[in-house]
Parts: structure tokens; sequence; C-alpha cells
């Protein structure tokens, strides 16, 4: 995630303090606090720095570049997301996995959808359910779940038969699943964050590839 909370991307996880804006002409660089472009717009489409790095898309492929632009990591996915615990989920022949910082998979693609690594752990679409891997690609947390967050100090928002509930890092439930809606009856200061409303409005793209609408 990005700037703000105890639970997203600070400027102490992202490293640098740089922020994707799209320019009025349709590509997208990066601004500093002040709103001036340090990394002129060239891209496609852009996403935050994490870990020092940032995925961009040029010529229809997404890569990742450093602080000054350069990419660490040539652009050849079809899709890619944000680093996190030393790990990037990204899409190659339609399905998704993870790579190092070299650009190396630790995880071969093969899965639906994934998301970041939190604690260890990160959510995978497997037959159409959520689970959990290690990086060794093994699986923690069978997918069994319709929808799930990240693990934030060894708890995860999970959505089974339609209700919202927390589970623990085995996969169960800790607090029952028995909420409609995430963002007012569960109580937990990441999700509060994210549903303010200027923040939805500025990283609409940002919301939906975090928590997969």
């Amino acid at each position: 995630m990005i700037p703000g909370s105890d639970c997203g991307y600070g400027q102490a996880d992202s490293g640098i303090d740089l922020q994707p804006k799209k320019a009025w002409w349709g590509r997208w660089g990066y601004v500093n606090a002040a709103g001036k472009f340090v990394l002129e717009p060239q891209y496609e489409e852009a996403m935050p720095f994490a870990d020092f790095l940032a995925p961009v898309k040029q010529e229809g492929k997404w890569g990742f570049i450093n602080g000054e632009g350069k990419f660490v990591i040539e652009p050849r996915y079809e899709d890619a997301f944000l680093f996190s615990d030393q790990a990037a989920a990204v899409k190659e022949g339609g399905k998704w996995g993870f790579i190092n910082r070299s650009g190396r998979f630790l995880v071969e693609p093969k899965y639906e959808d994934a998301a970041i690594f939190r604690q260890g752990l990160a959510a995978v679409k497997w037959e159409g359910r959520w689970g959990f891997i290690d990086k060794s690609g093994e699986m923690i947390v069978p997918p069994r779940f319709e929808q799930v967050y990240f693990f934030q100090e060894d708890r995860c928002g999970a959505l089974a038969d339609g209700k919202w509930g927390f589970i623990d890092r085995k996969g169960e439930f800790v607090v029952t699943p028995k909420y409609d809606t995430r963002w007012n009856k569960i109580k937990f200061r990441c999700y509060e964050f994210l549903s303010n409303n200027s923040w939805r409005r500025r990283s609409r793209r940002w919301i939906w590839r975090w928590y997969r609408w």
C-alpha cells in the first residue's frame, strides 16, 4: 500500500518518497511531496514504490523501476503487483507467480490471481477460491475462501458463505464470519483508513488491485 497508516506502505516501507501521478495527456510519472514530477510521465500505467521498486507498464508489458526511473527488472510481464517481503506477484502466460528482486521466479506462475506477501504468506486464487502460500510455494492455508485480505498481526479478513470474519495463520476462524461488510462492522485500523473517500478516489485502480473487488 502507500502513504499513511499503520498498515500500508508508508515512506519507511516504500523507501522512496515519490507517488505515481497521471499527466493530462494520459501518461504516468512520479511526483514528489510538492507535486512536482521527478520522473517524467512516460508510462502507460504505474503503481507506488514498495521495497524501493515500483511496477510500471511500458509498451504493453510490466516491469520494475528504481527511484531514478531505471528498469531493474525489464518490462516483460502481462501484469504485476508490488514488492513486499522481497517478492512480487507477476502474471505470465495467463497465470500468476512470484519473483524475487532479480526477476527470477520464486514460485512458478500457476495461480488464477495473487496478492502480496505479508508476514511470510501471500494470498493466491486456485480453482476459484483463495488460500495462502509461503515463499516456497507450499499451500499453508488451503484455498476455500471467497475473498481475503492480507495478514496483519497474525489475523486476516476472509469471506466465507457471503460473510466476513477473521482467520489465523492456520486458516481457522478466530472471529466468526457473520459480517456483511468489512468497512463499518469489522473494526481494523487498516481497513478503516482505506475506506477514506479521498484515498479511494485518488487510487481506485490500486484499491481494486489490492483487494480484488
